[in-house]
């Protein structure tokens, strides 16, 4: 209500350290509520002059052919080692009985080269996909998310998300064809405030990530615990 009346008398306030503030010194951020450059600076040095060419937010998370090579390869070898484990710790106390051991270890390393073979053939399918899907662009404008690809475009709103800093190429995870740095990840329910939660990976790049991590912070949107 304080907010209001203040708008009213034309006696404007900053959204972070509500003070009043000269009109030239408040910029509406990509949150769309209005900040003064101070309390900008402080959630990113230089961001109140960054502001003033940019009114609207863009990353884009490109699709890596290398990476994404390099995410199967990873999660291929994790799968096959898993695969190998529970081979012989079903099949030692046999052979261990037996007496040969050297036939245990031989089994398991050729069920391992098979299994690698086997995961390598699907770098191909699921590389054209990856480049089908094209790089995903996100956009946010007065508070609201927009997630552009080749296959799909959908919205949401910033102040009904969560958020994580994790790091990209988790072979468990569905973005494991992203390159292995630091990310940030948006989490939103799919459809508006009930169904499970998607994920949005974004800010591989430093200069993003540290866009990403202001705009959060100023918007205080909740952060996850991982």
């Amino acid at each position: 209500m304080q907010a209001q009346n203040d708008v009213l008398i034309g006696v404007p306030l900053c959204s972070r350290c509500r003070l009043r503030a000269a009109v030239g010194n408040l910029r509406v951020f990509w949150d769309g509520r209005m900040y003064c450059s101070d309390c900008l600076d402080t959630a990113l040095p230089g961001l109140a002059s960054y502001l003033q060419s940019h009114s609207e937010f863009h990353d884009v998370v490109p699709c890596d052919a290398r990476a994404v090579i390099a995410g199967l390869i990873r999660r291929n070898t994790w799968a096959v080692a898993l695969l190998v484990l529970i081979f012989m710790a079903a099949s030692a106390p046999r052979i261990v009985a037996a007496g040969d051991l050297i036939a245990l270890i031989l089994a398991g390393a050729l069920l391992g080269a098979c299994a690698f073979a086997l995961g390598l053939l699907t770098i191909y399918p699921i590389l054209q996909l990856e480049k089908m899907r094209g790089p995903r662009e996100y956009t946010v404008t007065k508070g609201v998310v927009f997630c552009r690809t080749p296959l799909f475009s959908r919205q949401f709103d910033l102040k009904e998300c969560e958020w994580s800093y994790e790091k990209a190429g988790n072979p468990w995870r569905a973005e494991f064809t992203l390159p292995r740095v630091p990310m940030v990840v948006l989490w939103h329910r799919r459809f508006g405030n009930w169904g499970s939660y998607l994920r949005e990976p974004c800010g591989l790049n430093a200069d993003a990530r540290e866009l990403w991590i202001a705009l959060l912070g100023l918007a205080n949107v909740q952060r996850r615990k991982n």
